[in-house]
C-alpha cells in the first residue's frame, strides 16, 4: 500500500496501529475486510467493526464467517458456504450477483429488479411444493424471517468478497420449479450509492 506519489510501503504501519506491535505475527489472526464503494475500496479492521455492535447493520459489509454470529448463530463451513441457509426461525440469502466462474447449474439469475425489489432464483432442486418452497412462500405466516446478503462478485483480487447486509425481506410472488423464481420487496431500499454497484437498472456504469 502506498501514499499517492510515493514508492514507501505503508501497510505494515496501518496495520500496526489497528493491531499493535503484534500484527502479523506467528499465532496471530487479525482480519480486515474490504468494503467496495464508488471510486475504489475502503479496507477496515474487522474485529474493530465488530466490537462496535452485535447487531447487524444494514448496507455494511460482512464476510461470511461474521454472518452466523450476528444472529446468535455458530458458523460451520458445511452449511454456511451455501447460498440458501435455513436455520431454526430464520432463511438466510447470500447471494453473489456476478456468478462467471460458476458451473453452469449453479448459474442462478438472481439481480435487483428495482432499489426495492430482488429477484431471487433458488436451487435447480427446489419445487414450490417442497418442504422449503413452502417456508419461502409462508415465511411471514411461520413467523420466519428471510436476510438478504448481497455482493457484486465472489473475490477483489485473491480475496473473499465480503456481502452486504440488505436487511430482512419479504415474500411478493414467485413462479416456474426447479428452480422457483421469487421476487422479494426490501424493508430498506438500496442507497442510491449503492445502486451501481448492484447493477440495479437505471443506475449509472461504476467509473474505472
Amino acid at each position: 500500500m502506498h501514499q499517492a506519489g510515493s514508492e514507501t510501503n505503508v501497510l505494515p504501519e496501518i496495520l500496526t496501529q489497528w493491531f499493535g506491535p503484534d500484527a502479523g505475527r506467528p499465532g496471530t489472526n487479525f482480519q480486515v475486510v474490504f468494503e467496495p464503494i464508488e471510486d475504489g475500496y475502503l479496507m477496515r479492521p474487522a474485529e474493530n467493526r465488530l466490537a462496535a455492535s452485535s447487531a447487524p447493520e444494514i448496507w455494511r459489509t460482512y464476510g461470511r464467517e461474521e454472518i452466523p454470529p450476528l444472529f446468535g448463530l455458530t458458523f460451520s463451513t458445511a452449511i454456511w458456504n451455501a447460498g440458501f441457509v435455513p436455520t431454526g426461525q430464520q432463511m438466510f440469502l447470500l447471494v453473489t450477483l456476478e456468478k462467471g466462474d460458476l458451473l453452469d447449474e449453479h448459474q442462478y439469475e438472481d439481480k435487483f429488479l428495482s432499489p426495492d425489489r430482488f429477484q431471487w432464483k433458488s436451487q435447480n432442486r427446489t419445487t414450490q411444493i417442497s418442504k422449503h418452497g413452502q417456508m419461502l412462500r409462508h415465511h411471514v405466516s411461520r413467523n420466519l424471517s428471510v436476510q438478504l446478503f448481497v455482493r457484486r462478485s465472489k473475490k477483489i483480487g485473491s480475496v473473499s468478497a465480503p456481502f452486504y447486509y440488505c436487511g430482512p425481506v419479504t415474500f411478493d410472488q414467485w413462479q416456474g420449479e426447479r428452480p422457483i423464481t421469487i421476487d422479494w420487496l426490501l424493508a430498506t431500499p438500496v442507497p442510491e450509492k449503492l445502486h451501481s454497484l448492484f447493477l440495479i437498472p437505471g443506475s449509472k456504469p461504476r467509473s474505472a
